[in-house]
Protein backbone atom coordinates (compact mmCIF):
# COMPACT_ATOMS: atom_id res chain seq x y z
CA UNK A 1 0.00 0.00 0.00
CA UNK A 2 1.33 3.33 -0.69
CA UNK A 3 0.69 6.68 -0.16
CA UNK A 4 -1.02 8.98 -3.04
CA UNK A 5 0.32 12.92 -3.01
CA UNK A 6 -2.64 15.40 -4.73
CA UNK A 7 -1.40 18.76 -5.95
CA UNK A 8 -2.15 21.67 -7.53
CA UNK A 9 -5.54 21.13 -6.30
CA UNK A 10 -8.33 23.93 -7.21
CA UNK A 11 -10.70 25.63 -4.88
CA UNK A 12 -14.22 24.29 -6.44
CA UNK A 13 -17.06 26.71 -7.82
CA UNK A 14 -19.24 24.65 -9.58
CA UNK A 15 -20.07 21.56 -11.61
CA UNK A 16 -19.56 21.02 -15.00
CA UNK A 17 -22.01 19.51 -16.70
CA UNK A 18 -20.21 17.84 -19.44
CA UNK A 19 -17.69 16.17 -17.11
CA UNK A 20 -17.47 13.17 -14.59
CA UNK A 21 -15.82 13.25 -11.16
CA UNK A 22 -14.38 10.79 -8.65
CA UNK A 23 -15.46 12.04 -5.72
CA UNK A 24 -13.90 11.44 -2.04
CA UNK A 25 -15.79 12.46 0.81
CA UNK A 26 -14.53 13.21 4.64
CA UNK A 27 -11.04 12.88 3.09
CA UNK A 28 -10.11 13.57 6.40
CA UNK A 29 -11.28 9.98 7.58
CA UNK A 30 -9.84 6.88 6.98
CA UNK A 31 -11.33 5.67 4.71
CA UNK A 32 -12.66 8.27 2.67
CA UNK A 33 -16.49 7.48 0.90
CA UNK A 34 -16.34 7.37 -2.75
CA UNK A 35 -18.62 8.40 -5.51
CA UNK A 36 -19.01 9.32 -8.73
CA UNK A 37 -21.04 12.84 -10.44
CA UNK A 38 -22.10 13.12 -14.19
CA UNK A 39 -23.90 15.34 -15.62
CA UNK A 40 -24.61 16.53 -12.33
CA UNK A 41 -25.90 13.42 -11.01
CA UNK A 42 -24.62 11.76 -7.95
CA UNK A 43 -23.83 8.10 -7.67
CA UNK A 44 -22.57 6.37 -4.65
CA UNK A 45 -23.20 2.83 -2.57
CA UNK A 46 -22.84 2.31 1.22
CA UNK A 47 -23.60 0.35 4.25
CA UNK A 48 -27.20 2.38 4.17
CA UNK A 49 -27.95 1.90 0.74
CA UNK A 50 -27.47 2.64 -3.23
CA UNK A 51 -28.02 6.73 -4.18
CA UNK A 52 -28.56 6.83 -7.90
CA UNK A 53 -28.93 9.84 -10.12
CA UNK A 54 -29.83 12.15 -6.86
CA UNK A 55 -29.09 15.94 -8.20
CA UNK A 56 -25.39 16.49 -7.29
CA UNK A 57 -25.65 20.10 -6.55
CA UNK A 58 -27.80 19.16 -3.70
CA UNK A 59 -25.69 16.68 -2.29
CA UNK A 60 -22.56 19.50 -2.56
CA UNK A 61 -24.42 21.61 -1.09
CA UNK A 62 -25.21 19.67 1.99
CA UNK A 63 -21.49 18.46 2.59
CA UNK A 64 -20.31 22.50 2.36
CA UNK A 65 -23.11 23.07 4.77
CA UNK A 66 -21.80 20.29 7.13
CA UNK A 67 -18.06 21.66 6.15
CA UNK A 68 -17.48 18.09 5.24
CA UNK A 69 -13.55 18.01 3.11
CA UNK A 70 -14.05 16.66 -0.10
CA UNK A 71 -11.90 16.23 -3.10
CA UNK A 72 -13.57 16.35 -6.65
CA UNK A 73 -11.69 14.32 -9.67
CA UNK A 74 -12.62 16.20 -12.38
CA UNK A 75 -12.23 13.09 -15.12
CA UNK A 76 -11.39 13.29 -18.90
CA UNK A 77 -14.39 11.24 -19.71
CA UNK A 78 -17.74 11.52 -19.49
CA UNK A 79 -20.17 8.64 -18.25
CA UNK A 80 -23.48 7.95 -19.44
CA UNK A 81 -26.37 8.30 -16.65
CA UNK A 82 -27.21 5.17 -18.55
CA UNK A 83 -24.25 3.55 -17.95
CA UNK A 84 -23.96 4.36 -14.38
CA UNK A 85 -27.51 3.88 -13.24
CA UNK A 86 -26.76 -0.14 -14.73
CA UNK A 87 -24.10 -0.56 -12.54
CA UNK A 88 -24.82 1.07 -9.37
CA UNK A 89 -28.36 -0.87 -9.76
CA UNK A 90 -26.54 -3.97 -9.53
CA UNK A 91 -25.46 -3.50 -5.65
CA UNK A 92 -27.73 -3.11 -2.50
CA UNK A 93 -26.30 -2.56 1.36
CA UNK A 94 -22.82 -3.24 2.11
CA UNK A 95 -21.60 -5.80 3.57
CA UNK A 96 -18.28 -6.78 5.34
CA UNK A 97 -15.56 -7.41 2.52
CA UNK A 98 -17.35 -5.18 -0.19
CA UNK A 99 -16.42 -1.34 -0.77
CA UNK A 100 -17.94 1.77 -2.35
CA UNK A 101 -15.05 1.54 -4.69
CA UNK A 102 -16.38 -1.58 -6.57
CA UNK A 103 -18.97 0.21 -8.77
CA UNK A 104 -16.76 2.80 -9.82
CA UNK A 105 -14.09 0.01 -10.40
CA UNK A 106 -16.41 -1.98 -12.76
CA UNK A 107 -17.31 1.93 -14.53
CA UNK A 108 -13.29 2.47 -15.22
CA UNK A 109 -13.05 -1.43 -16.24
CA UNK A 110 -15.17 -0.92 -19.34
CA UNK A 111 -12.19 1.90 -20.57
CA UNK A 112 -9.31 -0.96 -19.15
CA UNK A 113 -9.74 -4.17 -17.52
CA UNK A 114 -5.84 -2.56 -16.49
CA UNK A 115 -8.11 -0.19 -13.48
CA UNK A 116 -9.82 -3.73 -12.12
CA UNK A 117 -6.46 -4.24 -10.41
CA UNK A 118 -6.94 -1.90 -8.10
CA UNK A 119 -8.21 -2.80 -4.55
CA UNK A 120 -8.19 0.70 -3.15
CA UNK A 121 -8.23 4.54 -4.10
CA UNK A 122 -5.00 5.10 -3.33
CA UNK A 123 -4.22 2.25 -6.16
CA UNK A 124 -6.93 3.31 -8.41
CA UNK A 125 -6.04 7.04 -8.59
CA UNK A 126 -1.60 6.62 -9.88
CA UNK A 127 -3.45 4.88 -12.59
CA UNK A 128 -6.05 7.50 -13.70
CA UNK A 129 -3.47 10.41 -13.28
CA UNK A 130 -0.52 7.53 -15.62
CA UNK A 131 -3.50 7.47 -18.05
CA UNK A 132 -4.26 11.02 -17.92
CA UNK A 133 -7.78 10.85 -17.17
CA UNK A 134 -7.33 12.99 -14.40
CA UNK A 135 -7.81 17.06 -16.07
CA UNK A 136 -8.13 18.84 -12.57
CA UNK A 137 -8.76 18.30 -8.96
CA UNK A 138 -11.20 20.66 -7.00
CA UNK A 139 -12.00 20.51 -2.78
CA UNK A 140 -14.59 21.90 -0.43
CA UNK A 141 -13.81 22.46 2.93
CA UNK A 142 -10.31 22.31 2.47
CA UNK A 143 -7.61 24.89 2.52
CA UNK A 144 -4.87 23.47 1.25
CA UNK A 145 -3.87 23.04 -2.58
CA UNK A 146 -1.97 19.87 -1.80
CA UNK A 147 -3.47 16.43 -0.13
CA UNK A 148 -1.84 13.28 0.97
CA UNK A 149 -4.40 10.04 0.84
CA UNK A 150 -4.00 8.26 4.06
CA UNK A 151 -3.30 4.72 3.38
CA UNK A 152 -6.31 1.88 4.66
CA UNK A 153 -6.76 -1.68 4.09
CA UNK A 154 -10.08 -3.76 3.60
CA UNK A 155 -9.94 -3.49 7.94
CA UNK A 156 -10.93 -0.24 7.53
CA UNK A 157 -13.04 -0.30 5.36
CA UNK A 158 -14.87 -3.14 6.94
CA UNK A 159 -15.02 -1.16 10.40
CA UNK A 160 -16.24 2.14 8.84
CA UNK A 161 -19.41 0.20 6.98
CA UNK A 162 -20.20 -1.74 10.57
CA UNK A 163 -20.07 1.57 12.27
CA UNK A 164 -22.32 3.56 9.46
CA UNK A 165 -24.64 0.69 9.77
CA UNK A 166 -25.01 1.05 13.68
CA UNK A 167 -26.07 4.93 13.00
CA UNK A 168 -29.42 4.00 12.07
Amino acid sequence: MSEVKLENILKFHNLDPNRSYLVLIAVDKTPPHLALISEQMYYSVSSRGVKQGIDANMILASLIRKKVPVLLLELNILFSNEALQKEFSKFSNLKHGQSCLLPIIEIFCNIDAEYGKAKFVFELIPKLMKNKMIRKIHCLGMESDSFTLKKYGQREIDMAIKNAAQLC
